[in-house]
């Protein structure tokens, strides 16, 4: 069994990292700035990894949106209490959810004149169990949620990332290099991201749009 200590130290060093990464783009880019009218747009933040790069990305300066699948989940309520970070609802398996979500980011980005610096693809489900016990909705979901839906709310952006030359960061697992048992499907949907991203990235080259996999090990679902 993985102690207690061992799960959070990985996802403080692995919040760290993100937040390191995302402050050294500015840095290195004389085209992005660090101030208020940065933007970030960050999925899953209900709670762990995606809740704290959200407030990383806010104590940076920056201002977020904070894309939620539940507006009132411990997550969604902290984040609407700080200033310069938008939370938003987000369901990754609707389509229509995406496109409203768009619509409003570009009318938001266009009408406050905010540099867009990119997209961090967090959301994901993770379901236990021997796939010969998986039931078919539980199969479907995880698809849905962690490949599926991460190129549906990329494709949408992608008028966006282009015009800002922005950065597309999708977060991977370590399970998609070292499958484990009882997390087939994870495994098999985090493998898909990381080839479809190495696939991206060299599509996106051409328009200096970034595509970046983020490779976590195992972190609290509560870390905060």
């Amino acid at each position: 069994m993985v102690e207690p200590t061992t799960v959070f130290a990985f996802c403080i060093i692995t919040t760290a990292i993100m937040a390191a990464f995302l402050y050294n783009l500015y840095r290195r880019n004389n085209i992005h700035k660090i101030n208020v009218k940065t933007t970030v747009l960050i999925t899953g933040c209900d709670s762990g990894l995606g809740y704290s790069f959200a407030r990383h990305c806010n104590e940076l300066g920056m201002t977020v949106f904070s894309c939620v699948f539940n507006e009132n989940s411990l997550g969604a309520k902290d984040l609407k209490s700080r200033k310069n970070t938008y939370v938003l609802r987000l369901d990754v398996t609707d389509k229509k959810s995406i496109n409203n979500l768009q619509a409003n980011v570009n009318k938001i980005v266009t009408n406050q004149q905010y540099d867009f610096l990119g997209i961090v693809n967090n959301s994901g489900v993770m379901v236990f169990g021997e796939f010969e016990w998986l039931t078919e909705d539980q199969i479907d979901n995880q698809i849905n949620v962690n490949f599926r839906g991460v190129t549906q709310v990329t494709k949408a952006f992608l008028p966006l990332l282009r015009k800002y030359k922005g950065r597309i960061i999708n977060v991977s697992s370590h399970c998609s290099m070292v499958p484990l048992p009882t997390l087939s499907i994870y495994a098999g949907t985090k493998a898909a991201i990381d080839a479809w991203s190495s696939a991206l990235r060299m599509e996106l080259d051409k328009f200096d749009v970034k595509v970046i996999t983020l490779t976590p090990g195992k972190c609290s679902r509560e870390q905060t």
